[in-house]
């Protein structure tokens, strides 16, 4: 049950990192139009800046779970340096369920912003866009990480005596 959870898991991170993918060629693509209209044509588009804004949450809510799942966040394991096994898990198992608990408060404070909406105040200066959008997009990549954090083992073994004092 565990490994199909994970595959699922992998799964939906990887279809969200491609997601953020696209966006980010889209911004890519959506820059170089506004450069070309603003410094070539003299005319530059209004709204640009809020829809730059959208897809580069899109993009970074799709990194943050692809890159825990390809463990490619910079991390100093501490917990190699303890040699007791029941001390390493033990301490593994609490700072995995701390970045839950906390990561789950960081879920419903963008819950409750982005519900608020127009009668808050919280839209786009040009264009009018609501903030929904914007926190929907990194609340799912925040969930996906809770779910990536739970679908691994809960305290890692060193990859290999060749790490250096537990650094990855």
């Amino acid at each position: 049950m565990p490994e199909r959870f994970g595959r699922i898991v992998a799964r939906a991170i990887t279809l969200w990192a491609c997601i953020g993918g696209v966006s980010l060629l889209l911004l890519v693509l959506l820059t170089g139009i506004g450069v070309f209209f603003r410094y070539v044509l003299n005319t530059p588009i209004n709204g640009l800046r809020d829809v730059s804004q959208l897809l580069l949450l899109i993009c970074v809510s799709g990194a943050i779970p692809h890159a825990a799942r390809r463990g490619a966040h910079v991390a100093v394991d501490l917990l190699s340096l303890t040699r007791h096994p029941g001390a390493r898990k033990t301490v593994g198992i609490l700072i995995g369920a701390s970045s839950v608990v906390l990561l789950g408060v960081v879920l419903v404070a963008m819950a409750r912003q982005g519900s608020c909406g127009f009668r808050c105040g919280h839209f786009t200066p040009d264009l009018v866009i609501p903030f929904w959008p914007m926190y929907l997009a990194l609340g799912i990549g925040f969930f996906l990480y809770v779910l990536q954090i739970i679908a691994r083992r809960s305290a890692d073994e060193p990859r290999s005596d060749a790490d250096f004092q537990g650094l990855r």
